[in-house]
């Protein structure tokens, strides 16, 4: 999440936000695997190549620039499977685990029920490192090669709606959209994969929010990046999280406890009260708690 001077009052929210550098040391630094322009580690920063089985049973900090990687079939192939990582499990985003080269499966899916991911304030760990088996939490680069060329393909589908097959309706206005882009939103994949009227007809109506947040929903989605102003992020927050956007809801909620103040704190708190017991929202519920106490210690001392 960034602020675009160009937007001047506005904020800019972003899925993929490059930082200036990693930060890492040289030792790190060695530890990290490099495929196809991303960067990976575990979060310990275990060599990849380390066959001792082993876990990580302390709390780690990211790196700047750095989070846990996403749960995609590219990454359990090439980056989970092909190496030990000194460990049986690696960890991805949402608590999902895979089997490294030491494990009897390779690439098989622990279900997330069973393995959790803890955290305190911007460090994380395993919750049972070493239950069912060893576990590592694997890490990557935000930024990566390809995404300048990703954006500007979903941004020449958003603009000029080339081959286009669908359509969405909110306040009486439709905009045409792609029904392969709007399936990264698991409501509308479930709308166009079932026997619903949204299939039959390839035509979505959202009735619950304004058209210009449902502009900026799709926006999102086709993009990775939205411009918000703040009195647009709740209403986004509430829409991504309807559509099960969890990359954009988290972005949106961040913001929205960046620019608290004194003045909003009450209602930031009441429109979050309804995430805070989500395991994604612990970094941010921490930061948000941090930043009460500290206010709080300030007002002691003046």
């Amino acid at each position: 999440v960034r602020l675009q001077p160009a937007l001047r009052k506005g904020l800019f929210v972003s899925a993929s936000t490059p930082s200036m550098a990693s930060a890492l040391t040289a030792d790190q630094s060695s530890k990290v695997l490099h495929v196809n322009g991303c960067q990976y580690a575990t979060l310990d920063f275990t060599a990849p190549g380390t066959s001792s089985n082993g876990c990580q049973s302390n709390y780690s900090s990211f790196p700047d620039g750095w989070q846990i990687a996403p749960d995609m079939p590219e990454i359990v192939e090439q980056v989970v499977c092909k190496h030990p990582w000194g460990t049986t499990l690696l960890l991805l985003e949402g608590g999902v685990a895979y089997g490294t080269s030491l494990s009897e499966s390779p690439g098989k899916g622990i279900k997330a029920k069973k393995v959790h991911i803890l955290w305190d304030g911007g460090r994380a760990k395993p919750e049972k490192p070493d239950k069912p088996c060893q576990q590592r939490i694997l890490i990557t680069d935000s930024w990566v090669s390809s995404v300048d060329h990703s954006c500007s393909i979903g941004k020449h589908l958003f603009t000029s709606q080339c081959f286009s097959d669908c359509t969405v309706e909110c306040g009486g206005e439709t905009m045409k959209c792609h029904r392969a882009v709007l399936s990264l939103s698991p409501v509308f994949r479930r709308m166009f994969e079932s026997n619903m009227r949204e299939s039959r007809e390839n035509h979505i109506k959202i009735s619950d929010a304004e058209p210009h947040i449902a502009k900026m929903l799709l926006h999102f989605i086709y993009m990775g990046s939205v411009p918000v102003k703040i009195d647009e992020l709740a209403p986004l927050m509430v829409i991504a999280d309807k559509y099960e956007l969890q990359d954009l809801c988290l972005l949106t909620a961040k913001k929205m406890i960046e620019q608290m103040n004194e003045d909003n704190a009450a209602c930031v708190v009441k429109q979050l009260r309804p995430f805070i017991e989500r395991q994604s929202f612990e970094p941010l519920v921490c930061k948000l708690r941090t930043g009460q106490r500290q206010k709080l210690m300030r007002r002691k001392m003046t």
